[in-house]
């Protein structure tokens, strides 16, 4: 198995940046509802779900090619 992954990359964990931007409103935020706190949160999609280090680098590498061509 490769090394983790050890480069300043937060990894969208469930859902890619680019189907998050269709809900973004005027001034770039998506509203979302955590369960674990019983809150209605705020993000933009570049922050929403992500985890630093979540991929190993080719794997991040690899999913960063695939978002980008959506």
């Amino acid at each position: 198995m490769s090394e983790p992954n050890t480069k300043n990359i937060n990894s969208h964990i469930q859902l890619p940046k680019c189907s998050l931007i269709p809900f973004v409103n005027s001034k770039k935020y998506i509203y979302y509802y955590d369960f674990e706190t019983n809150e209605v949160k705020r993000s933009t999609p570049k922050n929403f779900n992500v985890e630093y280090g979540y991929y190993y680098p080719k794997i991040e590498e690899y999913l960063n090619k695939i978002e980008t061509a959506f």
